[in-house]
């Protein structure tokens, strides 16, 4: 009321918990998304690439079963473009979070990480990769399968071992000049900050045994 002093108060939904969603979040397949995506773009006809299939509905209704290729093929590029993204995308805002699959339980640590912390730093590791665009195509295409016509730059990188980028080859290394040595080596001085690792100098002896 006008004059007297509010008071705040904190309720959890009896439903979500306090979670916001009333149904939990469950991992998706790439295969699943896939599906969906394109069988909501075959009913509300959203064409993912009107410059490049201009006729695609058309075809479609005549039984042009090329046109499921193509919205394939569409989705594929639009996915690595998401997920790739450094700066906007999905999961930057909050909206989507791309993980790679790995074994669980997963087996053994990068010590002094726990298994649970590791799962978190390989796919942390994962995410920081794919931001270099070295994705490959979904199966069952070959590496080199992606449609070249379909990119707006020059095509995906190659990652392999190297102290420097050289054109589409990516150097993987933990040097404090790449963006995935600079995050292993914040993860380790948050370790430090922790006192879970005693100096900087254990940061980097860990970093030669990863």
């Amino acid at each position: 009321m006008i004059g007297q002093v509010g008071v705040d108060t904190q309720e959890s939904c009896t439903k979500c918990k306090g979670l916001g969603f009333v149904v939990p979040d469950r991992p998706v397949s790439f295969g699943l998304l896939r599906q969906r995506v394109t069988t909501l773009q075959l009913e509300r006809k959203i064409n993912p690439d009107t410059d490049r299939y201009p006729d695609l509905f058309e075809r479609y209704s005549k039984g042009d079963q090329t046109v499921l290729t193509q919205l394939n093929q569409s989705f594929a590029v639009d996915l690595f473009r998401e997920i790739s993204e450094e700066q906007f995308s999905l999961e930057h805002l909050g909206l989507a979070s791309w993980r790679i699959h790995l074994p669980e339980p997963l087996s053994g640590s990068f010590a002094p990480l726990s298994t649970t912390e590791s799962t978190l730093f390989l796919r942390s590791v994962a995410r920081l990769i794919a931001t270099e665009n070295v994705l490959l195509p979904p199966t069952p295409q070959q590496p080199w399968d992606w449609q070249q016509d379909q990119w707006e730059y020059d095509g995906p990188n190659v990652m392999v071992r190297g102290a420097r980028k050289e054109g589409h080859v990516v150097p993987f290394n933990l040097s404090q000049y790449r963006k995935l040595g600079r995050y292993v080596r914040s993860v380790g001085m948050a370790l430090v900050g922790v006192g879970r690792m005693h100096s900087e100098a254990a940061v980097l002896n860990w970093l030669k045994k990863l």
